[in-house]
């Protein structure tokens, strides 16, 4: 295996180098997912721990490879199920496949802390998992942990609530990764946390970007969210109209009519070129959203029903607010691609945030 995270630093002195073990959603075939992944255990070793994904297969989510049921989209899903496979290979450090509670339990034991996070590990409206609030026996030693964890969604389902509530309560160190979710910590569980980065806001990712996939300035589209397709629609008809950028899109996806160029095989490493290369991006991702930022590429960011939280509230402490909506016109789309953010003071608004969360790792795990 490539192990291409960053070894443990060891330049400071210290007893004993900390073995740590994460669990987030790192199987998923989901870009997001998996580079929150890799950003956490990286950060972690840049502090001087002995991090690593704990590869726990989840009984109540996890699938081995992608499909389709559409005959046409079978090359193309074949293609991206490997660049995903590809992509844990060469840059994942992690444990053995782990498939059930039974098998995380032994062999967690080794860790001197189990973080879970980030992603919406603990949104209780999806496929329950118990291991994600670490509802298992550890050893009294290590230190049970949440790194920017996330609910979701604000109403979370009355029974679930009651079955976490206990697991909670023995955690070490708690932290979120938006305001609804800590809202909910608050109110539901009685519990007050601070709100964290993204793990994908501490990490860099110029070794993982492929080289550039498309030649001409383009304009990027993606989105995962079915409930916007009609105005990802609308979008694309007025970007045609008052921009000549061609616009392109991954086929991992709808297909949204009126795009330019469709790419196949996108995974991580391809979907970061196709943002970081990009001359705009219109998306309802929040990991869309955030490499964007990271990449300084002008985005406008759409979204439907409860999804747009924890992206109004990150653009909220940016100052850029303005680039998220739920109703989109043409005249708020023409400004978004006018109007360039002032991108220095982006990310200097997010450098006490990102701080913070280094030292909330260093000091949760005792580094």
């Amino acid at each position: 295996m490539v192990q291409r995270c960053p070894p443990p630093n060891r330049n400071r002195e210290r007893i004993a180098v900390k073995k740590v073990g994460t669990l987030a959603f790192q199987y998923a075939f989901n870009f997001g997912a998996v580079l929150q992944a890799l950003g956490l255990i990286r950060a972690l070793r840049e502090l001087g721990a002995d991090a690593e994904i704990i590869d726990f297969r989840s009984p109540a989510g996890y699938a081995p490879h992608l499909t389709t049921r559409h005959p046409l989209r079978w090359w193309n899903t074949r293609r991206v199920d490997q660049a995903f496979h590809a992509f844990r290979r060469d840059f994942f450090i992690q444990s053995e496949p782990i498939y059930t509670h039974e098998h995380l339990e032994r062999y967690a034991a080794r860790y001197d802390a189990v973080i879970v996070g980030s992603d919406q590990v603990w949104n209780l409206h999806k496929n329950f998992e118990r291991a994600y609030f670490l509802d298992f026996q550890l050893p009294p030693t290590c230190r049970r942990i949440s790194y920017a964890a996330c609910f979701g969604r604000d109403d979370q389902p009355a029974e679930a609530r009651a079955r976490v509530a206990p697991a909670l309560k023995r955690f070490n160190a708690i932290s979120i990764r938006n305001r609804t979710s800590q809202t909910v910590l608050e109110r539901d569980f009685g519990i007050q946390a601070p709100i964290m980065a993204d793990p994908t806001l501490l990490a860099n990712y110029d070794d993982v970007a492929a080289p550039r996939l498309i030649n001409r300035p383009y304009s990027l589209i993606f989105a995962v969210d079915f409930r916007v397709q009609d105005k990802l629609r609308q979008m694309v008809a007025w970007h045609r109209r008052i921009n000549p950028r061609r616009l392109c899109m991954s086929r991992l996806t709808w297909h949204v009519p009126g795009v330019h160029q469709l790419v196949n095989g996108v995974g991580p490493q391809q979907w970061i070129s196709l943002i970081r290369n990009a001359g705009f991006m219109m998306t309802d991702s929040f990991h869309g959203m955030v490499f964007a930022m990271k990449y300084r590429v002008p985005f406008a960011v759409v979204f439907a029903g409860e999804n747009g939280a924890r992206m109004q509230d990150l653009l909220g402490t940016c100052g850029i607010g303005d680039r998220v909506t739920e109703n989109p016109t043409q005249e708020w789309l023409q400004r978004m691609l006018e109007v360039t953010p002032d991108w220095d003071r982006v990310h200097g608004s997010l450098a006490p945030l990102i701080a913070k969360s280094r030292e909330y790792l260093r000091t949760s795990v005792g580094l």
